[in-house]
C-alpha cells in the first residue's frame, strides 16, 4: 500500500468520523430543542393551573371573610340583646314600692 492510498483511506475514515460526530451533534441539538419546548409548555401549563388555583382559593377566602363578617355582626347584635336582657332582668329584680295608698283609699 502506498503512502497516497494510506492517506486517502485515513482521509475517508476521518471524514466519516466527522460526519458521524456532526450527525450525533445534530440529533443531540434536536433532542435538546424538543425537551426545551416540552419544558416551556409544561411551565406555561403549570403557571396557568397555579393561577387558576390561586384565583379559586382567593374567591373562597373572600367568601369566608364575608361570612365571618356577617357572623361578627350577628354576634354583636346578640351581645347587645343579651346586655339589654340583663339590664331588664336587673330592673325586674329590684324591689318595687307598692302603692298601698290607692288600695287603702279604695276601701274607704
Amino acid at each position: 500500500m502506498s503512502n497516497e492510498t494510506s492517506q486517502e483511506t485515513w482521509n475517508a475514515t476521518h471524514a466519516q468520523l466527522l460526519k458521524s460526530v456532526a450527525d450525533a451533534q445534530a440529533k443531540l441539538l434536536a433532542a435538546q430543542n424538543e425537551i426545551t419546548d416540552k419544558l416551556d409548555k409544561l411551565s406555561e401549563y403549570s403557571t396557568h393551573n397555579l393561577e387558576v388555583a390561586e384565583k379559586r382559593i382567593n374567591e373562597r377566602l373572600n367568601g369566608f371573610n364575608g361570612r365571618l363578617e356577617a357572623m361578627r355582626g350577628v354576634l354583636a347584635g346578640l351581645g347587645a340583646s343579651l346586655a339589654e336582657l340583663a339590664s331588664r332582668q336587673e330592673e325586674l329584680a329590684k324591689p318595687r314600692r307598692r302603692i298601698v295608698k290607692r288600695a287603702v283609699e279604695r276601701k274607704r
